[in-house]
């Protein structure tokens, strides 16, 4: 099982490294304008964590270890087919109630 404190250590280095990333392609397009701005509520940064897809290993297993480290995380989750894929969607959850017609 993974340790908290290295997988936590493995998002602050990912994180990092991918701002550092975006950080020197907007330097290198505003080429000189810089404008400083705070962040809200006096914090120091801010990072988003999202999840892709829905698979339910994402709810089985890194949705209980976010949890436990107090970490907000955003699940985006498929709804329905998509158009020209190859890979088609698998219904994963309860049954859906059938409408009664009118």
């Amino acid at each position: 099982m993974i340790k908290e404190n290295s997988l936590r250590k493995s998002f602050c280095l990912i994180f990092f490294s991918l701002f550092a990333s975006l950080f020197s392609v907007a330097t290198a397009q505003q080429m000189g304008k810089t404008e400083i701005t705070k962040w809200q509520d006096g914090k120091t940064a801010a990072v988003s964590i999202t999840y892709d897809d829905g698979s339910s290993n994402q709810f089985k297993t890194a949705l209980p270890i976010m949890e436990r480290m107090k970490l907000p995380a955003t699940f985006f989750v498929i709804t329905g087919p998509v158009k020209g894929s190859v890979y088609p969607p698998k219904f994963v959850g309860r049954p859906v109630k059938k409408r009664k017609e009118d």
